[in-house]
């Protein structure tokens, strides 16, 4: 009797690795895409969070020759911020969101989503001095710098997931820091900081 061997064609196996491979495709483009994305996302947040910081930085240093702070005024404080995230400008500017120089939020985090701008890849930078609206500084207690960023994924899918209805993520910093000011007491010849 004669035993018949049957041999798998390379055809077959070629036909069958294109279609698990057309199976996963879209699988694998999603993954990349979606590491992107969220390496974007962080990028954008490190980036806001720094520029928040230097603006606060900005807004308290102390000058003991003046002495005050020459350069505690919002242009000064926002020109910072620019600065500091100059990565992001090319992508949508950091700017404030009204005519008056000296914004503070009324509320905590998380903000409403009318603090934030419409437009894609934009922030907006908020400045309170001193915890009042009708301070444009110098800023004489503190001074808070906050950035809130719209992002836009790229991968539509992602900012569905993560985004709300509106495919957008929020992103915000917000940095909290005090005035500097050099006192002298004389009795003890000691320098303390306020």
């Amino acid at each position: 009797m004669a035993v018949r061997r049957h041999r798998c064609s390379n055809a077959g196996r070629r036909g069958q690795a294109l279609a698990e491979t057309a199976i996963l495709f879209p699988l694998l483009m999603l993954l990349v895409l979606g590491s992107a994305d969220l390496g974007r996302l962080f990028f954008a947040a490190v980036e806001i969070t720094n520029a928040a910081r230097e603006g606060a930085r900005q807004g308290v240093i102390y000058d003991p020759s003046l002495p005050g702070n020459p350069n505690d005024g919002y242009p000064q404080v926002l020109a910072v911020v620019q600065g500091e995230a100059i990565d992001l400008q090319a992508a949508g500017a950091l700017q404030s969101p009204i005519a008056s120089p000296s914004h503070c939020l009324p509320s905590s985090p998380p903000y409403a989503d009318s603090y934030y701008p419409s437009t894609p890849n934009s922030g907006w930078v908020y400045v309170c001095f001193d915890g009042s609206d009708g301070a444009t500084g110098p800023a004489v207690d503190s001074i808070r710098v906050t950035i809130l960023y719209n992002a836009t994924p790229i991968t539509p899918m992602l900012g569905s997931l993560i985004g709300g209805s509106s495919g957008n993520l929020h992103l915000y910093a917000s940095s909290l820091m005090v005035v500097q000011g050099a006192t002298c007491h004389a009795a003890s010849r000691r320098w303390s900081w306020r």
